[in-house]
């Protein structure tokens, strides 16, 4: 699954940490795979953004900071279900003084009706020298959550996710002090097509 934001509003905790610059490509007349049509020009975005299925969204991430930082980006999507964009498996997440990342997001809307808010998080954690990294991607939701029916009410949903054998596998406790979380939020409106 792949789904992209907006311009950043709502909660920002970053304060010297990374800067961020979001932008959003179109794409017109696509096919339902999203292998053919139309690329409009990249265009950066200030507040929030309007996407339709097959459109791209370009998240930089740029730390001008000494202090190194473990960006992790999750996606939330209108049924507040989590999925983590990056870093992917086996990728480091560290970026380091003046290191910038690109991270790439399509859009891909099973449903063309569907509609609703959407957000990327990036949540960003300063590094101490030869620690261990922090991948915050275990938030995300277990892929086997996907499956659940749509008409699964609240309470049937919760109880299927918390029977997942590896449902265990979400708790984050770690050893000792972890340090400031930093977060950042960019808000989506996913349109139908």
């Amino acid at each position: 699954m792949s789904q992209v934001s907006s311009g950043r509003t709502g909660l920002s905790l970053s304060g010297f940490g990374p800067k961020y610059r979001l932008s959003h490509i179109a794409v017109t007349d696509p096919d339902a795979a999203c292998d053919t049509g139309a690329v409009q020009d990249e265009r950066p975005v200030s507040k929030t953004v309007v996407v339709t299925h097959c459109d791209q969204l370009w998240l930089s991430v740029h730390n001008p900071s000494n202090t190194p930082r473990d960006v992790t980006v999750l996606y939330i999507d209108a049924d507040n279900r989590i999925t983590a964009i990056w870093p992917e498996q086996g990728l480091s997440n560290r970026v380091g003084f003046d290191e910038e990342i690109e991270v790439g997001l399509l859009v891909q809307n099973p449903e063309p009706a569907r509609n609703g808010v959407e957000e990327i998080l990036v949540l960003a954690v300063p590094a101490k020298d030869m620690s261990p990294r922090t991948v915050l991607t275990a938030l995300a939701d277990p892929a086997p959550t996907r499956a659940i029916p749509k008409e699964a009410s609240g309470s049937v949903s919760w109880l299927l996710q918390a029977s997942l054998p590896d449902a265990a596998t979400r708790n984050l406790t770690l050893p000792g002090a972890m340090s400031a979380l930093e977060v950042t939020r960019f808000s989506i409106k996913l349109e139908p097509d």
